[in-house]
């Protein structure tokens, strides 16, 4: 689970970061100013910030899959529809509702590491895992480019969208493949105090039923 939520980290953070570089071919095929292309890029996060916390509440009650597998798979879906718009305004209320699902990968992420590691190994996991956010960048830095030169800024979007949502299918996988694993052992963590034991408390206890948080 920590290397599928780094790559659902460095899937979001490859639309994230491809598309500043999109900028130019914008402004070219939408006849835009650059206070436009401003607003284009600053869309996104604007989305973002919105619900960086309502995605932690959502982590805390239906469980860190859901927020990693949604939010990997909203933004990319929406991040392709952008490819529709054919003016400012449609493009730049798409881009913000395609940065609703950005945050998923801060929160439902750190949450995974905090749950299924321990202290001694936590820090480790941690920097292992925000290491998505350059991964994400150089990914976006490679593949952006040449594809919007030769084939329009459209299938540029398009390919960053498809590495946004593989990651967030993996890490709805992974869980239940996990889930299915807790049937043989009940601990899935490294230690009592991880995620089996976390999983195990919640069975018992929560009104919504077990989770698997790794």
């Amino acid at each position: 689970m920590l290397a599928l939520a780094t790559l659902q980290q460095a899937g979001l953070t490859s639309i994230r970061f491809g598309l500043p570089i999109l900028a130019p071919f914008w402004r070219d095929a939408l006849h835009l100013s650059l206070a436009q292309v401003g607003v284009l890029l600053g869309a996104f996060d604007l989305g973002a910030m919105l619900l960086f916390i309502p995605l932690g509440v959502v982590a805390d009650r239906w469980g860190e899959p859901a927020v990693l597998a949604g939010g990997a798979v909203f933004t990319a879906a929406v991040a392709a529809l952008a490819v529709l718009a054919h003016g400012f305004w449609p493009l730049a209320l798409l881009l913000a509702a395609a940065g609703l699902g950005y945050g998923s990968g801060q929160t439902a992420g750190n949450q995974v590491v905090s749950e299924v590691f321990t202290a001694a190994g936590r820090g480790i996991a941690m920097g292992i895992r925000q290491a998505g956010l350059p991964i994400g960048g150089m990914f976006a830095a490679t593949i952006v480019p040449p594809v919007a030169t030769l084939f329009g800024w459209p299938a540029a979007v398009g390919s960053i969208a498809v590495a946004c949502a593989v990651p967030g299918l993996l890490c709805w996988w992974g869980c239940a493949t996990l889930r299915r694993g807790e049937g043989r052992s009940r601990s899935l963590g490294p230690s009592p105090g991880g995620c089996g034991g976390s999983c195990t408390r919640r069975e018992s206890g929560a009104p919504h039923g077990s989770r698997c948080c790794s």
